[in-house]
């Protein structure tokens, strides 16, 4: 797991207590790394699927938000709607519902979107990929997270298990070098 669902969800709403900015008290979050045809068309059907709701759109590069404001942005939103990664990331560790695309480069040779598509496989997020054909409208909005963050949990777990027996096995092989010597 990535090592963004190490720490819980209530620790990054206290990280996100620190964050100054004001919000409005409903919006729609679109966070984009990069600008381009395919996000272009997900912020359109953002923007035809809650025309009533205010949206607050980032820009990876182009964004003065922090670290805790990113976070206060996302666990506040009603709805992210990303291609990001840690976008998808921080919507499931924080129990917003979303939606992701994917951008120019995921249609490409070298995609990096299995590593998005794994997780949400692993989850059983699948439906979550906006593919530009399925509208998105309010049913977008009903997630059920008990079911979510128990595989979560479950492979958690498993990534803790994995790292403290790393972790052993290089202290164990530590202590051997230095006794041999």
């Amino acid at each position: 797991m990535d090592p963004a669902f190490l720490i819980s969800c209530d620790q990054w709403l206290e990280i996100a207590d620190d964050s100054e900015i004001n919000l409005p008290s409903e919006y729609i979050l679109t966070y984009f790394i990069g600008i381009d045809e395919y996000s272009q068309k997900l912020l359109r059907a953002a923007k035809r699927a809650f025309p009533n709701d205010e949206i607050i759109n980032l820009v990876f590069d182009q964004s003065s938000y922090g670290p805790c404001d990113f976070i206060k942005l996302i666990s506040r939103a009603k709805f992210v709607v990303t291609n990001s990664f840690h976008g998808v990331v921080f919507s499931i560790n924080l129990n917003i519902p979303f939606a992701v695309g994917k951008t120019l480069k995921d249609y490409g040779n070298s995609s990096a979107f299995s590593r998005m598509d794994d997780l949400l496989e692993s989850l059983g997020l699948k439906n979550r990929i906006y593919d530009g054909k399925t509208e998105l409208n309010d049913s977008w909005l009903q997630l059920d997270f008990a079911k979510v963050n128990d595989r979560k949990e479950k492979l958690l777990q498993s990534s803790e298990n994995y790292l403290k027996d790393a972790l052993i096995q290089v202290l164990e092989r530590g202590i051997c070098e230095k006794d041999a010597l």
